[in-house]
């Protein structure tokens, strides 16, 4: 019944597998399995962050490792705090999220396991991309895709690939990107798994417009933006909101940019995602000065160098220089 409910999961039955995993817990739970319950833990934490239920999902992880750790697990262990690694990132607690993902990677170094060396690898580098180097970065993202294509896991190259083109990106190395972006939207597309499928023709949608490719974006960022709408995806509908803002204020459109930034926005706070709720205000911020309203970007910009101080990431000395310009 585990079992089943992971792989509805990764085809964005969302609904099936957390009924699966809900009967399957309450049955591990009346016989004193407590691996089993440990396991379906683990499964719910990672559909509540997919559906963009954070706290839910942390609270479900959390309580996954304490079995595991328990029981002295440590493979069970290890997945869990490359899970917890997930949600901190997104909760925006990167200090938190990059100590998860150290520790799941020092676990599996110990026991041998490439497959979740792989999975971590990825994680670590897009913590590190927010918090420290895009070199070393990129080097833990091509480490990721490399081994999971040693190891023949189709699966895991799609996510290691929107990782690896995501960072690249952030390099500002466009061609490499799209290529590995592209990549990614092909094999999360063959595989089935939408939420990847999904978030990497954002990516793409953005690399494609840096490359004057519009047409070519905008349809890619409206599938990405239905594919979300459709299996419930909140937070990576948030992502995709803002960056059509994004995309829009590059074009100089800003006050069209407006109604993504906001509805974006909003999603972010509903779900208690404070790292995408300030790049939407950063985003409008930049937007609103754009069009001459001042005071009210300026507004904007502080309100998201408070929510960028709160999370650790690099980008607050961007927004505080920005603001010192004003």
């Amino acid at each position: 019944m585990h079992e089943l409910g992971v792989t509805q999961r990764l085809m964005g039955e969302y609904a099936a597998d957390l009924s699966h995993q809900e009967e399957a817990r309450a049955l591990y739970r009346a016989v004193g399995n407590r691996i089993g319950e440990a396991n379906t833990q683990h499964e719910l934490g990672t559909l509540y962050y997919i559906t963009g239920s954070l706290a839910a999902s942390f609270a479900a992880q959390s309580d996954g490792l304490v079995i595991y750790r328990e029981l002295g697990n440590d493979f069970g262990m290890s997945f869990a705090h490359n899970e917890l690694a997930v949600v901190c990132r997104l909760l925006g607690d990167l200090p938190t999220a990059a100590t998860h993902a150290a520790r799941a990677l020092d676990l599996h170094y110990r026991l041998g396991n490439r497959h979740g060396e792989a999975y971590s690898r990825a994680e670590l580098a897009l913590i590190t991309a927010m918090t420290g180097s895009l070199d070393d970065a990129l080097a833990d993202a091509t480490a990721a895709v490399d081994l999971h294509r040693d190891l023949g896991n189709t699966y895991g190259m799609g996510m290691a690939l929107l990782a690896l083109g995501t960072i690249q990106r952030q390099q500002g190395d466009d061609p490499s990107a799209l290529t590995s972006l592209v990549h990614a939207v092909a094999i999360n597309r063959e595989t089935g798994f939408r939420h990847g499928e999904g978030c990497a023709l954002k990516e793409t949608a953005v690399v494609l417009d840096r490359l004057a490719r519009e047409d070519e974006a905008d349809a890619d960022l409206a599938a990405a933006q239905e594919l979300h709408r459709r299996f419930g995806h909140r937070y990576a509908l948030a992502d995709a909101l803002v960056a059509e803002g994004d995309i829009l204020a590059r074009r100089g459109r800003h006050e069209e940019a407006q109604g993504p930034y906001e509805t974006g926005r909003e999603l972010a706070r509903a779900i208690g995602a404070p790292l995408l709720e300030a790049q939407a205000r950063e985003g409008g911020g930049r937007a609103l000065i754009a069009m001459g309203a001042r005071d009210e970007g300026s507004q904007l910009l502080r309100a998201a160098l408070a929510l960028y101080e709160r999370t650790g990431t690099a980008v607050a000395r961007r927004v505080r220089e920005l603001l010192g310009r004003l």
